[in-house]
C-alpha cells in the first residue's frame, strides 16, 4: 500500500477515538474523528477517505442502517466498520444485512482493530485498481 491512508471514525466516545487513534498511528494511517453523521457524510463526499469506523453506540439503530445506507451508496469502495458493545443477535443481524465490511465488538482489542483495519485497506486497494 503506498502513502498514508486516512480512516474515518464516526463516534461520540472518547475513551473509543483515542484508542481507536493511537492504534492507526501504530499501522501508519491518519485518522479523522468526527462525532456528527453530517459531518462524516460531508467529509465521504469531500475527501479522500481509505475506511470508514462508525460507533453504533448512542445511535439508534435505524440511524446507524441509514448512515451506512448513504455511504454505500455515495463510496461503495469504502470498507464500513461497524463498532458496537450491543452484542444482540437482531442488532448485529439487522447491520450485517446492509453489506458492511466487519462489525467490531467493544471494548475495542488493539490486534484485532489492526487487523481488521489491514484488511479493509486491503479490500480498498483491491476494489480501486478493479475500477
Amino acid at each position: 500500500m503506498s502513502g498514508r491512508k486516512t480512516v474515518l471514525i464516526l463516534t461520540r466516545d472518547e475513551d473509543f477515538s483515542g484508542r481507536a487513534t493511537n492504534c492507526l498511528i501504530a499501522h501508519d494511517c491518519a485518522a479523522k474523528v468526527l462525532k456528527e453523521n453530517y459531518e462524516a457524510l460531508l467529509s465521504v463526499l469531500e475527501e479522500e477517505i481509505d475506511v470508514i469506523v462508525l460507533d453504533a453506540d448512542g445511535e439508534k439503530l435505524k440511524t446507524v442502517t441509514t448512515t451506512v445506507k448513504i455511504m454505500e451508496k455515495c463510496r461503495p469502495k469504502i470498507p464500513i466498520v461497524v463498532a458496537t458493545s450491543d452484542h444482540s443477535i437482531a442488532s448485529g443481524a439487522e447491520i450485517l444485512r446492509e453489506g458492511i465490511f466487519y462489525y467490531l465488538m467493544k471494548p475495542l482489542v488493539a490486534a484485532e482493530f489492526g487487523e481488521v483495519i489491514e484488511r479493509a485497506l486491503l479490500k480498498r486497494e483491491y476494489l480501486e485498481k478493479g475500477r
